[in-house]
């Protein structure tokens, strides 16, 4: 099964930076609207890290770290990891904006969308965004999940702690049953549960 869905993963990365290499081949040069006033895409140059900032050789730098650390973790983590799909996605991403930087010394971007001056952006980029809030989301949810669990071993240890408080009740009501019936002194009553 693990094995079956690494390769899907596999397929899908390899399917992505396709996609996203020849998007960026069919848009050199070229600009247009997709939706009049918001979507336009235009060829840029990006020299610099995400949204155009940094030098070239830190941001290649920190390019193939960032595709060495996903890879780590993959191999690191892989019988905890249930999900490949969102690391498969940053790595892509990061593979594809490689590529770019490696054969061009910059990054293709050509998505722009028009609101709130929001910086361009290409397929890479949005595979990255969307795989790191992924991770971001399955981890908090492990944490929710895990955090319910220690929740629930509290609360059933309160319980515990509550049943244990009312045995100690009855014994000791209990006790004073057996010391009211006998009418015996405190000191000549054996003290062992009845």
């Amino acid at each position: 099964m693990r094995k079956r869905r690494f390769i899907i993963g596999i397929i899908l990365g390899i399917t992505i930076i396709l996609i996203d290499q020849l998007s960026k081949i069919f848009i050199i040069d070229k600009k247009f609207e997709v939706l009049p006033g918001f979507l336009n895409f235009s060829y840029v140059k990006n020299i610099g890290a995400a949204f155009g900032m940094g030098k070239f050789s830190i941001v290649l730098i920190l390019n193939i770290l960032i595709i060495i650390g996903v890879i780590v973790a993959l191999v690191k983590f892989r019988k905890l990891i249930n999900n490949y799909i969102p690391y498969i996605l940053v790595l892509s991403g990061g593979i594809g904006n490689l590529i770019d930087r490696v054969f061009r010394g910059y990054v293709i971007d050509f998505i722009d969308v028009n609101l709130f001056n929001f910086p361009t952006f290409n397929i890479a980029d949005i595979c990255i965004v969307i795989g790191i809030f992924w991770i971001g989301i399955d981890i908090i949810i492990h944490n929710i999940k895990r955090w319910k669990r220690c929740i629930i071993f509290i609360c059933c240890d309160v319980k515990m702690i509550q049943f244990i408080q009312e045995l100690q009740m009855i014994w000791i009501i209990e006790w004073m049953n057996i010391l009211i019936k006998r009418k015996a002194e405190p000191n000549t009553l054996n003290l062992m549960m009845p």
